[in-house]
């Protein structure tokens, strides 16, 4: 367990990391190939969500991006040249087998086009060698982070090749899938506890992160042991989301059509959970010291003619478990809110839009925050992104 300075130490080493790719998307240099792997998303279609105007338009990152800049970057190539990669290649038993001249053509054929951003070019050459006795952990590697590349994001093809990876025995491997995993994208079902195995054996193997995303996985657990704020029985602000997901499925809810990869929002259906809910909405955060997807914020939407008959009885169920809010009226007119403060930072808002619509939103505020400047973060990679696109093309 790491002590409260050493974390805070990690973790600032790894949001300056990654703030450099929030302000250039990439990295230009000779951490190019790991900046490459930060790629933003779309973003979320909130046609009921009003976002800070600061925190509009970009997508996230993917999982695996953001922390490999640190991690990964003197893995593949920790010098300046590819001499200097190919003169440290990663600690693992596989990759010592590999003949130096095989060493010098994997670093010619996959990394060099990596560091360049031709990912194409890199997709091509470095799945040549995942059929290579010694550097097919390191191709599938390669090949997790071309995919998590801007202008070439397959978020799939990325957890398949980084499970790939892990299977072969590569540290950098183990560690986005377990990110992978963690953010409810891995090829295989959710289990926790691989994803921890991942994780500490990465660790153990050198991947500067691990440590640092193992740490804030205890620090989840410890937020749960703690929380006084519940909704569906769960301590749904310290759950990952999968375990979230989870949850839902569990009170009858399913998920909407939309896009699998969207990591900012999901829509689901409540079905039995909420009687006339026409929709329940989940935002999430994507911290980047350790690209972990916390719910920021989650709400009911009834539309206006279930509003009006569902109101009172909600406003009455609503005081009964939460007492009277702090301001505004429990039955709010169109146009107005009542606000609930509760435990662990949780705000409870009930909210009549102009047309009648009604919101019952639950934040956790200072996340909620957060996600606002996160996002901001993203829309100025995402806008360098473009730019470097551009330059290419002219």
């Amino acid at each position: 367990m790491l002590t409260e300075k050493a974390r805070d130490k990690t973790r600032r080493a790894a949001t300056g990391a990654v703030a450099v790719l929030g302000l250039g998307g990439l990295i230009w240099g000779v951490t190019t190939a790991s900046a490459g792997w930060r790629q933003p998303e779309r973003p979320p279609a909130d046609a009921w969500v009003t976002l800070p105007p600061t925190a509009a338009g970009p997508g996230p990152t993917t999982p695996a991006a953001a922390l490999i800049a640190a991690s990964t970057a003197a893995r593949l190539h920790p010098g300046s040249t590819a001499d200097d990669a190919s003169a440290a290649p990663p600690p693992q038993a596989a990759a010592s087998a590999a003949s130096a001249e095989d060493r010098a053509a994997f670093q010619r054929d996959c990394v060099q086009p990596l560091r360049e951003q031709h990912y194409r070019q890199a997709v091509r050459q470095c799945s040549a060698y995942t059929d290579h006795a010694a550097l097919s952990g390191q191709a599938h590697a390669a090949l997790a982070a071309a995919y998590s590349a801007p202008g070439h994001a397959d978020l799939r093809a990325s957890a398949r090749h980084a499970e790939s990876a892990a299977a072969a025995g590569d540290a950098r491997g183990k560690f986005m899938a377990a990110l992978h995993l963690l953010a409810g994208r891995g090829e295989q079902p959710f289990d926790l506890g691989r994803a921890e195995a991942w994780l500490d054996e990465a660790a153990r193997e050198g991947v500067p992160n691990a440590q640092h995303v193992r740490a804030r996985l205890d620090d989840a657990y410890a937020c749960r042991r703690a929380a006084r704020f519940r909704l569906l029985d769960a301590p749904i602000f310290c759950l990952l989301r999968p375990e979230l997901e989870q949850v839902l499925r569990e009170q009858g809810m399913t998920a909407s059509e939309g896009d699998p990869e969207e990591a900012w929002s999901a829509r689901w259906q409540p079905g039995p959970t909420l009687a006339g809910a026409a929709a329940a909405q989940l935002d999430y955060d994507r911290d980047t010291s350790d690209e972990l997807l916390r719910l920021a914020r989650f709400a009911y939407r009834f539309e206006p003619a279930a509003a009006h008959e569902r109101l009172p009885a909600l406003a009455q169920a609503l005081q009964r478990k939460y007492g009277p809010p702090h301001t505004g009226q429990a039955a709010p007119v169109p146009g107005a809110a009542a606000l609930w403060r509760l435990a662990d930072g949780v705000e409870l808002r009930l909210l009549r839009e102009g047309d009648g619509a009604l919101i019952i939103e639950y934040r956790h505020a200072a996340r909620w925050q957060a996600r606002a400047e996160h996002w901001a973060q993203a829309l100025r990679a995402q806008q360098l992104a473009r730019l470097r696109r551009d330059e290419a093309a002219l």
